[in-house]
């Protein structure tokens, strides 16, 4: 018996088993025979820690494990703190169109932005509000305001200054 998993990974590992389809949490806990790859998936993510960016396809026939493979990577990169974001492309979801199915797979990302602790997907509203107390607090820190008074709506104006100076400066970058 496995004794770190979690009652709600073993429901959907069986779940999703039974319905023969990737278990969207806990793939992990069933992965057998697939340690080249993993190292290969371990090492890429050590590369993008790093500073380098890359793109990685896996092709294969249908029952390769491709899908497998994809749920496996999210979730070691979930457990290495990265934030995870994935779509299907479909008729309805694709990069170009010009009735809004373009829109629809940019929603489909966001809607499944995933982070440690909300791995199934719903975790950008989490990450803004993160951001932005991490730029209430610097705003504090920089002009001597304490993080109470730094709320009061006479600072709003210094907290909207340092949001446009860092959305200008990622604008800058590309």
């Amino acid at each position: 018996m496995i004794d770190n998993i979690k009652p709600k990974e073993a429901t959907s590992i069986i779940n999703s088993l039974i319905s023969g389809v990737v278990p969207k949490i806990g793939v992990q806990h069933i992965t057998v025979g697939r340690s080249e790859e993993i190292n290969a998936v371990v090492s890429a993510l050590e590369d993008v820690k790093n500073g380098h960016s890359m793109v990685k396809f896996w092709i294969g026939d249908f029952g390769s494990g491709k899908s497998f493979m994809l749920h496996l990577l999210n979730t070691v990169a979930l457990k290495q703190k990265f934030v995870v974001a994935n779509a299907d492309f479909t008729p309805d979801n694709r990069l170009y169109s010009n009735d809004g199915k373009g829109v629809a797979l940019y929603s489909a990302i966001m809607d499944n932005v995933s982070i440690q602790t909300k791995p199934e997907g719903g975790a950008l509203p989490t990450l803004l509000e993160k951001w932005i107390e991490q730029v209430i607090t610097k705003t504090g820190e920089e002009n001597n305001i304490s993080l109470v008074e730094i709320r009061n709506e006479q600072y709003l104006k210094l907290i909207q200054n340092n949001i446009m100076k860092t959305i200008n400066e990622i604008t800058d970058v590309g």
